[in-house]
């Protein structure tokens, strides 16, 4: 299960979103991931990003594989989330790690990525947006409390 448009769900998530914008100069969403089934493959399976991402691994165990970044993309031929037919086997990760809680890892765009579930999982992906093509703006970050 993963959860989009989450940049605002808790003080902790809203101010890292921030730093991100500030330190970035482009917007930052989040999406909150969460696992329980750990015999089913990844719903997205290797797949690349059109922007960074900074991921945060809150509960939980997860391997992270990065490989090489790939070159001469373009979204008519692989869709807005990067789910072509990505085959990365026989190829040797950049990266293989497993994350644990608190471990940070920054993925950046274009580079084909795989994460696989070793115990019941919940992280935080921050992507950066790609500046502005397709018109994303900043979001209001004050917090409102009653």
């Amino acid at each position: 299960i993963y959860f989009v448009d989450m940049s605002r769900c808790t003080k902790k998530v809203n101010a890292f979103a921030e730093r991100l914008e500030k330190k970035y100069d482009t917007p930052v969403d989040a999406h909150v991931y969460v696992d329980r089934c750990l015999n089913d493959t990844h719903p997205f399976g290797i797949h690349f990003d059109w922007n960074h991402n900074v991921i945060v691994q809150c509960e939980g165990i997860t391997n992270f594989k990065v490989w090489e970044k790939m070159e001469g993309l373009s979204r008519e031929s692989w869709g807005e989330r990067g789910r072509g037919k990505l085959s990365m086997l026989g190829k040797k990760p950049l990266l293989d790690v497993d994350m644990k809680p608190g471990d940070v890892i920054w993925i950046p765009k274009h580079h084909p990525h795989l994460a696989t579930s070793k115990t019941i999982r919940l992280s935080v992906s921050f992507p950066l947006a790609v500046p502005a093509e397709d018109g994303t703006v900043f979001q209001q970050r004050e917090w409102v409390e009653l």
